[in-house]
């Protein structure tokens, strides 16, 4: 919670730091209602930029409005990570079977017949961070067998 009557760089410099290192609900109560402030407040991670004073009943659903816009923020962050990373991920599928496709000379169609490609290790097994690594590995040695878990040694 800050209390600045005219709020300015310095602070919002501040507010961005903290937003970055240790992210947390922020209210900034002013006197200032200038329009490009609030939106500067905004973009450091301020969640309530509150002109002219509170009083001790409006102070906690402040506080509350605060915690839930950050909460909000949090989850979507962490929606678009997963997201982001689900989306990597898929990347490296396609060029895997790209790969597998070209090393067993089929197209798209025949990849999906069970005759024409087995399913490498590295699209069922591990952890995320381990089907990425075994993919890489396949992907950037050009050979598809390094996209199966049993078939190489991990380094």
């Amino acid at each position: 919670i800050c209390d600045d009557p005219l709020p300015g760089e310095e602070l919002f410099r501040a507010l961005q730091v903290i937003a970055e290192t240790s992210p947390r609900p922020v209210i900034v109560f002013t006197s200032d209602g200038d329009a490009d402030k609030i939106v500067r407040a905004m973009e450091v991670g301020v969640h309530a930029y509150v002109i002219n004073g509170y009083g001790p009943k409006r102070l906690r659903s402040l506080i509350h409005l605060a915690r839930a816009r950050f909460n909000r923020e949090q989850a979507l962050r962490a929606e678009m990570l997963d997201v982001s990373s689900r989306l990597e991920e898929r990347k490296m599928v396609d060029r895997a079977k790209g790969i597998l496709m070209r090393a067993r000379q089929v197209s798209e169609d025949e990849a999906f017949d069970d005759q024409y490609m087995s399913i490498p290790d590295a699209f069922t097994h591990g952890s995320s961070a381990q089907r990425a690594h075994w993919f890489r590995r396949g992907l950037d040695s050009g050979d598809t067998r390094q996209c199966n878990t049993f078939a190489a040694n991990e380094p």
